[in-house]
């Protein structure tokens, strides 16, 4: 005869708890561009955004991953900062560890808003179902305030508030003010990173292996590259199709009252995530932290390459010589007239663009190559990309 094991113990680890109606991941990156888009001015820069972001979804993460590696369904993978541990035979709501997670990092971030917080996590709640017990729900919150402070002290110190000036160079090819304000948080690459080793750990050589800035100059590539963005970068370019002309303002998306770069791509994130098979609030956790990550680690790496090499390269809209700008209103609609002066001493004509005229995001490869990783060819189905701002089309005659 034998004897079977007690059903109770066959099932210690239980299972996780009723699915809510939404995907509190997707809700809270929403509530995530709607902060963005309240922002402007240096609160507004692709490097403070990014770095909201990914605290943000690397609490998230950290919170799901723990309460989920309390049930039978398992770990979703290695934790960030932290696994919370639960005690024996609890089986804490995951969406409850989402929103306080979400909640207690937005509200240190932006403690006077621009969002209400407090009806925002009230709303996600109402969508845990009501099989969910208050005590599953405590649980839950307690792991997500705790994955939240863990993120924050991890992140204090991190040098994201160096405020030394910068100092532009006088040589030709230094970077330099293009007329809309100084250096925007040149002491970024100073930063600690969110998962490199070091700020300058994909730090690129010279170009074209040149040893310094005159030598870089003076280069048959460097000049034809010049050459190339007098052509095709002009207003009314014959080189260049509307395609690219709507290309590169649709990837700039950079004005105040949107979502700017950083949530765009994060907006796309979610656009895919929602295309995927197979995606449920578990698995975009894991997929939104490590796109924020990235992203932040780009911001990073990118002012680091910017600002702190000894060839500070200066944008390509100045590379033809001195640059003056000047602000004028026309009607409702305010252009910036700009005037090349070149090394003869003469201006170039009709380089015209309205306010929307934008440099194009640092951001972007980051989030394709990403997502190309994880998603592999369910990237290539066929999907609508979207943009913040469709005003950015509208361009001055």
């Amino acid at each position: 005869m034998s004897v079977s094991a007690p059903l109770a113990a066959a099932n210690a680890t239980p299972r996780d708890v009723a699915a809510p109606s939404i995907d509190h991941v997707l809700y809270w990156n929403e509530v995530l561009l709607d902060v963005f888009r309240h922002q402007t001015g240096e609160s507004a820069a692709p490097t403070r955004l990014s770095r909201s972001a990914a605290m943000m979804h690397g609490a998230i993460y950290d919170g799901v991953n723990s309460a989920r590696c309390a049930t039978a369904s398992g770990c979703l993978g290695q934790p960030y900062l932290t696994r919370v541990p639960v005690p024996s035979g609890a089986a804490p709501d995951p969406s409850s560890a989402v929103d306080r997670a979400a909640y207690k990092i937005l509200t240190g971030l932006y403690p006077t808003g621009p969002v209400d917080f407090a009806a925002k996590l009230a709303t996600a709640q109402s969508t845990i179902p009501d099989s969910v017990t208050q005590e599953q729900r405590d649980q839950g919150a307690a792991i997500g305030d705790r994955t939240a402070a863990v993120m924050v002290v991890t992140r204090a110190n991190d040098r994201s508030d160096e405020t030394v000036p910068y100092t532009p160079g006088t040589r030709p090819g230094d970077w330099r003010p293009t007329g809309s304000g100084d250096a925007l948080n040149p002491n970024w690459g100073l930063v600690r990173p969110f998962t490199m080793d070091t700020p300058n750990h994909f730090r690129p050589s010279h170009p074209e292996g040149a040893q310094d800035i005159g030598e870089l100059l003076a280069s048959p590539t460097y000049q034809a590259h010049v050459a190339e963005v007098r052509d095709v970068g002009r207003l009314n370019s014959p080189s260049r199709g509307a395609d690219k002309t709507q290309a590169a303002h649709f990837w700039a998306n950079d004005l105040d009252g949107t979502y700017k770069p950083p949530g765009q791509l994060l907006q796309h994130t979610a656009i895919i995530a929602r295309l995927l098979p197979g995606q449920d609030q578990f698995v975009n956790a894991r997929l939104f932290a490590l796109v924020s990550l990235a992203l932040a680690d780009a911001a990073i790496a990118a002012w680091d390459a910017k600002f702190r090499t000894d060839i500070d390269l200066w944008r390509p809209e100045i590379a033809g010589g001195g640059l003056r700008i000047r602000l004028q209103v026309t009607g409702t609609s305010p252009t910036i007239l700009r005037a090349k002066v070149w090394a003869n001493g003469t201006t170039e004509p009709g380089w015209q663009a309205t306010v929307t005229d934008q440099t194009p995001a640092l951001q972007g490869a980051g989030n394709a190559g990403l997502l190309t990783n994880l998603s592999g060819s369910a990237t290539n189905a066929p999907l609508t990309l979207t943009v913040d701002d469709v005003a950015i089309f509208r361009v001055a005659g």
